[in-house]
C-alpha cells in the first residue's frame, strides 16, 4: 500500500509542477531536472498527511466477512 501510495504521489506532483512550470508553452531543461527533483521527495507530503488522518481511514469499510 505504501507503494501505491509513493507511486501516485510522484505522479500527481509531477503532472502538477509539469503545469505550472510551463511558461509560454515552452519547457526548459532546466525545469524539467527541478520537477523530477522535487516531485521526487514531494509524497512525503502525503504520507505524513495519511498518517496523521489514520484514524479517520478506520471508518471506511473496504471488505467484509460474511
Amino acid at each position: 500500500m505504501l507503494l501505491s501510495i509513493y507511486i501516485a504521489g510522484i505522479i500527481i506532483a509531477f503532472i502538477l509542477l509539469i503545469g505550472v512550470r510551463i511558461k509560454d508553452g515552452k519547457l526548459t531543461l532546466g525545469d524539467l531536472i527541478c520537477v523530477i527533483l522535487f516531485s521526487a521527495f514531494s509524497w512525503i507530503v502525503v504520507l505524513i498527511f495519511i498518517i496523521l488522518s489514520i484514524d479517520k481511514l478506520d471508518g471506511f469499510i473496504i471488505w467484509r466477512r460474511k
